[in-house]
């Protein structure tokens, strides 16, 4: 969910795109267009240092023909503090990264809820050492180091244009495969941060 690196360009003086992939003119492979989209995504998500944005969470049960729509926020400090709150809706819950070795998980009485619950993990070791960037409760709202996105992903442009693009997502290892089925987002290519994330669970 997710590196981070300085900005460079591969500069060469004839590019020829055969079938998506592009070759300099000393016949060496050069990135096709999902590996810049992941490296240009990273590069610039990574050099965010805190970030406040509001959304709207809409759950959606096609058995049930049912929709849920909460009003939301999220706070990013680097490295390791974040916080989701979902306010409203069926299932308000705040989860928070305090930055401390935990995850706090806080759901308010509601009408499905009795009681307030908060729940606090101890995060694993592996875990704790990582940025939330990597792997946080903001997921896609910043780019997997592309090494590790292609490991664990398979990346599909589905749309662009000068102003956004659309991507699927799709999960290769067994622990992603169990959180979500695929996943597609629409990035604002002013700051790559994503307008809309729609995830298949």
């Amino acid at each position: 969910m997710v590196g981070i690196g300085s900005r460079f360009r591969i500069v060469c003086s004839l590019l020829v795109l055969a079938g998506g992939v592009a070759f300099a003119d000393d016949g060496k492979l050069l990135e096709n267009r999902g590996d810049t989209v992941l490296r240009e995504w990273s590069e610039k998500t990574g050099q965010i240092r805190s970030l406040y944005t509001v959304f709207t969470r809409t759950i959606v049960d096609p058995v049930w023909n049912d929709k849920d729509v909460s009003p939301g926020s999220a706070r990013y400090l680097s490295p390791k503090m974040a916080r989701l709150d979902v306010t409203g809706g069926r299932m308000p819950e705040s989860l928070v990264l305090p930055g401390n070795g935990e995850a706090w998980h806080f759901k308010p009485a509601n009408q499905n809820v009795q009681d307030n619950i908060v729940e606090i993990h101890k995060l694993p070791q592996d875990v704790q050492e990582k940025d939330v960037l990597e792997d946080g409760p903001l997921p896609f709202l910043f780019a997997t180091k592309p090494d590790k996105a292609k490991q664990r992903y398979k990346f599909e442009i589905l749309d662009e244009n000068e102003e956004m693009l659309r991507a699927k997502i799709t999960p290769k290892l067994e622990d992603d495969q169990r959180d979500f089925v695929e996943a597609e987002i629409t990035l604002k290519k002013t700051d790559w941060l994503p307008t809309r994330i729609s995830i298949l669970e």
